[in-house]
């Protein structure tokens, strides 16, 4: 079947990947308390451009959320960390 496919279609490249991807980070970390605007901002997109089921997103873009996170909340060398518990 990839012998038929058409050579025009725009493949994946691995400097990009599915918006729900870092959508999905963002959405967990605003959850826990997270500035959610401030977690976006590094990565110069809007929520808008995650929700698009078809979007890709630069893999600069999850890497951006997930260091924003550490400035908001550094580690405190505990594992996990207090707002990971889960009560029983």
């Amino acid at each position: 079947m990839a012998e038929r496919a058409n050579p025009s279609t725009k493949r994946a490249s691995r400097e990009d990947q599915p918006a729900n991807t870092p959508r999905i980070f963002l959405d967990s970390l605003a959850r826990l308390g997270y500035d959610r605007m401030a977690l976006l901002a590094p990565t110069g997109l809007h929520s808008a451009d995650l929700e698009d089921p078809d979007a890709r997103v630069a893999c600069d873009a999850l890497e951006a959320i997930l260091k924003a996170a550490l400035q908001q909340r550094p580690l405190s060398g505990a594992w996990p960390p207090p707002e990971f518990h889960i009560s029983k």
